[in-house]
């Protein structure tokens, strides 16, 4: 049996009086979607941040790709001191994906939907092909956040990282008149120029392919920071559905992505973590026979709630995927599963 993916065993993370999140554990294996539960936007922010290495934990065990990436028990002192300025495990390049964060990784709302997830993918493999001829020492994890130092309270002061997204390498070639075409070479050297559409169908967004991102509707939104978050099959992903970014989604309209997400990620092999704030979402992907967690006492108790008033507890089967968006190894399907178009 493979490893999880991701291993927290009674992590937190605390900067002075700010308290985030504190004792939390739960895994998540390749393949799997891990819902977290919670009432604070600023907890689950957090919790995702660590995962992705932008975050450091203060005390506890966070596990990453093999990488400890919390910062142990507390100290104080000269230990404090030394720990502060000891060398820190890093995640290689390309290992996390991330979704849409508010001043961490955002997205130009200028770009259509295929732009921005063609640019991401061709990112991810930029870095994560830099990261494997370097030797992918004392680099960070994620693609548009870059190598940013730790976040107090999730917030970082310019989220410079992002301008990373709009680099040469990333930009799509220009045809005979000088026109970027986003549809080529969506996902590397050596991919098909449709690669992109059939991903973003997987996802319930194929329609909105040619859509700016300004115009998105908020069910349209959540789904497009899962693909960026998915894009290029990362080992891990991180999606946050409490950011601004998807003010408005309904709970409704997170389950159902979250229903698509469990199809695509066990497809990749990915773990995904997922932050929200509605039980619904919890439920939905339990019915998948995938974990939930609760970060606070009322996310639990509401979650209980849910439970016990008869939601659908039988595993969903999974969608399949095309076999080029499954990692090297993994047989291809013979079709793609039909999936839920969201309209603005």
């Amino acid at each position: 049996m493979e490893a999880p993916a991701i291993v927290a065993h009674d992590v937190s993370y605390c900067s002075g009086a700010y308290r985030s999140f504190e004792f939390s554990s739960f895994e998540v294996s390749p393949g799997e979607v891990c819902v977290l539960l919670s009432t604070e936007h600023a907890s689950a922010r957090d919790v995702l941040l660590a995962v992705a290495g932008l975050v450091r934990p203060t005390s506890g065990s966070l596990v990453v790709c093999g990488a400890e990436l919390a910062g142990g028990a507390p100290v104080s002192g000269l230990a404090a001191l030394r720990r502060a300025f000891a060398p820190r495990e890093r995640l290689p390049r390309a290992q996390v994906g991330l979704g849409v964060f508010e001043r961490v990784a955002e997205v130009s709302g200028a770009w259509t939907v295929e732009e921005a997830v063609a640019r991401e993918a061709r990112l991810r493999a930029h870095r994560g092909g830099a990261a494997r001829v370097r030797g992918a020492a004392g680099t960070n994890g994620s693609s548009r956040a870059g190598d940013i130092a730790d976040l107090a309270a999730g917030v970082t002061a310019g989220g410079a990282g992002h301008a990373a997204a709009c680099s040469p390498e990333c930009e799509p070639a220009a045809d005979a008149t000088g026109k970027r075409d986003a549809k080529q070479n969506p996902f590397g050297a050596g991919s098909r120029a449709s690669d992109v559409l059939p991903f973003l169908a997987a996802l319930g967004l194929a329609t909105a392919s040619e859509q700016e991102i300004d115009r998105l509707s908020p069910a349209q939104r959540a789904r497009l920071s899962a693909a960026l978050a998915l894009a290029g099959a990362p080992r891990v992903a991180v999606i946050d559905l409490t950011d601004p970014f998807v003010t408005g989604l309904s709970a409704a309209d997170a389950s159902m992505l979250v229903e698509d997400v469990c199809s695509v990620a066990v497809r990749m092999g990915t773990a995904v973590l997922v932050a929200t704030s509605e039980p619904a979402c919890a439920c939905a992907v339990e019915a998948f026979g995938c974990p939930a967690c609760a970060l606070d006492i009322p996310a639990a108790e509401a979650l209980d709630a849910m439970r016990a008033s008869g939601r659908p507890s039988e595993p969903v089967p999974a969608a399949s995927m095309p076999g080029d968006f499954a990692r090297e190894g993994d047989a291809a399907p013979d079709s793609l599963a039909p999936k839920r178009e969201v309209m603005a």
